[in-house]
Parts: C-alpha cells; sequence; structure tokens
C-alpha cells in the first residue's frame, strides 16, 4: 500500500481528466496518472464531498455564533434539520452539527418510571403518545400512522422503556381503553351468570355477543353445559331450585297421600302430564342419590377390608 502525498494540483488534474466534459474511464484516468484506480477514486470523492461543502456553506466555511444561535432556536420549534437549513441558507448538515454540539438532539422523556431517550427530532409530547397508545394495546402500525413516525420507531421506544406485551395483555388494554369489557371479564362474567342458571340466550344478549361466544368462554372456564331438558326447565320455572320444591310436594302428595296426578295438577295450574314428569324426575333423582350413597359406602367398606388383610403386625418380624 502506497504511502505517497498527492497535492490539490495533482487531484484537480485528474479530476478534470475523470470529469466531463471529456470523461474518461478510472482504469483510463489510472494509466494516465499513474497512481491506483480506487486512489484516484477515493481522492476524487474526499475533493467533491469539499466543494460541496464550501458551495452549500458547509463544514469548511465559518459559522458565526450568532447563527448557531438562531439554528438552535429554530430547531427547536421546527424539529427539523432541512426545514432550517432552508430558512438560514445553510445545510442541512451545519444544522445537524449545530444541533448534536448542543444537545438538541436527544429528548428524555418519563413513562411509567422508567426514563426513555428519543431523537430530538420528536417531542416529549410525541413520545408519551407513542408510548401510551401502545401500552394501551394498539398495532404498531396505528399508533405509527397516529403520531406521524414509523413502526421501528414505535418498537425501538417501546423496548426502550420495557413494554413487553402479550397478546392477552394487549386485548385487555386495548378494550379497558375503547371502554369495553375484555375477553378475560367476559368469560368470567358468562361462567358466573351461567351459574346462577342464566340462559346462554340471556348471557349473550347481555353481554353483546352472540350465543356461540358463550359456549366458547364457558369451556374456556370449565363449566360444564347442561342438558336440554334442564335448560328448558329454568326457562320455564326460572330455576332448578323450584322446580325441585315442584317436584317435591308433587310427590309426597301422590306418594303419601294419594292424591291423583290430575287433582295435584288442578291445585299446581299446570297439565297433568307435566306432574307425571315431576313425579317420575323426583324418584330418579332419589334413587340414583341412594344408589351413590350404596356405591361409597361399598366403597369404603372394600378399603377398610384390604386395608385389614394387608396390615402387617410389627411384632411378627420381631418374634422371628
Amino acid at each position: 500500500m502506497s504511502n505517497k502525498q498527492y497535492t490539490e494540483q495533482e487531484v484537480e488534474a485528474w479530476q478534470a481528466f475523470y470529469d466531463p466534459p471529456n470523461p474518461h474511464t478510472l482504469k483510463e484516468t489510472a494509466d494516465e496518472f499513474a497512481p491506483s484506480q480506487p486512489t484516484i477514486r477515493r481522492r476524487i470523492e474526499t475533493r467533491s464531498i469539499s466543494e460541496t461543502h464550501k458551495l452549500m456553506g458547509g463544514p469548511d466555511n465559518k459559522i458565526s455564533e450568532a447563527t448557531r444561535d438562531r439554528a438552535a432556536e429554530l430547531y427547536k420549534k421546527l424539529r427539523s434539520s432541512n426545514a432550517v437549513a432552508d430558512r438560514m441558507e445553510i445545510s442541512a448538515a451545519s444544522v445537524r452539527n449545530i444541533v448534536r454540539r448542543r444537545g438538541l438532539t436527544k429528548t428524555r422523556v418519563t413513562f411509567r418510571g422508567e426514563t426513555v431517550t428519543v431523537d430530538g427530532a420528536f417531542s416529549a409530547e410525541t413520545a408519551r403518545g407513542v408510548l401510551r397508545d401502545y401500552y394501551d394495546g394498539m398495532k404498531r402500525a396505528k399508533v405509527a400512522e397516529r403520531h406521524g413516525v414509523s413502526v421501528s420507531t414505535v418498537t425501538t421506544w417501546a423496548e426502550r422503556a420495557g413494554i413487553k406485551r402479550t397478546l392477552r395483555t394487549s386485548q385487555i388494554n386495548h378494550y379497558v381503553r375503547e371502554g369495553r369489557m375484555s375477553a378475560v371479564a367476559r368469560q368470567k362474567r358468562a361462567a358466573k351468570m351461567y351459574r346462577n342458571e342464566t340462559c346462554i340466550g340471556d348471557i349473550a344478549e347481555e353481554l353483546g355477543v352472540c350465543h356461540h361466544t358463550v359456549r366458547r368462554d364457558l369451556e374456556r372456564e370449565g363449566v360444564e353445559l347442561r342438558s336440554q331438558r334442564e335448560t328448558n326447565i329454568i326457562a320455564h320455572w326460572g330455576s332448578m331450585e323450584r322446580y325441585r320444591r315442584f317436584c317435591r310436594r308433587a310427590a309426597l302428595r301422590y306418594n303419601v297421600r294419594g292424591e291423583t296426578f290430575q287433582t295435584i295438577a288442578d291445585d299446581e295450574g299446570v297439565a297433568r302430564s307435566t306432574v307425571e314428569r315431576a313425579v317420575y324426575w323426583w324418584e330418579e333423582q332419589q334413587t340414583g342419590a341412594e344408589e351413590r350413597l350404596t356405591e361409597s359406602g361399598q366403597t369404603m367398606k372394600r378399603r377398610s377390608q384390604r386395608g385389614l388383610t394387608e396390615h402387617k403386625d410389627p411384632r411378627k418380624d420381631f418374634r422371628s
């Protein structure tokens, strides 16, 4: 690698030979003036940038302190290097240098106890709005569109603020922000209403969703759905407890007092078939309860017998 130093006149000659109106290739320029092609390219590019700065009032020119102060004040209001450069008639690079040296390129914002450093091109209100909307569950694309920033900016600020959202957390925050019930709260409320013997149709109307959504919510909460017969009973009688009291009353009058189905139906103001079903249903419930008690007793008896046969006398091993 050559460390030879070339004068400004030599570089100017290379550029005159290389640039229009009589352009030559980089290889022809290197063959004509002897340096290597990378050296010619590097020196010409460096000289072009320097000339551009001179024409635009860039770093090579001296900028007064008053001009720097005015550029800094304008930047605080406009928050755009290009806008300040157009008004001050200096280069945008010079404005960025002034802003960077005066510490105006960074803005510190506090959100939920975390201090976030953002680019000075954005105001603190914009940064807080972005973080607040993203934390409340709004999608990144909508946040970016609403506040005039990029999606990557939203992601970067959220990471700096330590906001880690899961899908469930995003949905809950979004529903709370919109004044609506979250999916988790809806599931718990649907389960509570169903256990209080509210039918699925009434739950769906109360929560503003369809009955399929209510069924899915109940399944996710582990609620066992009632049979169609129980659903019809609740719809007609209002609750299972009220129907049980009616069945017990009808069964006692029929089995103990010996009254007929028609007499009971006339007194209760229901159809004869309703009384028949109520008495049979009550007998089935009592029979099932007795069978469960019998099975439970037999199971406990078998367990006790098995425990007795498997019990060992600790004195037996000692005597042997």
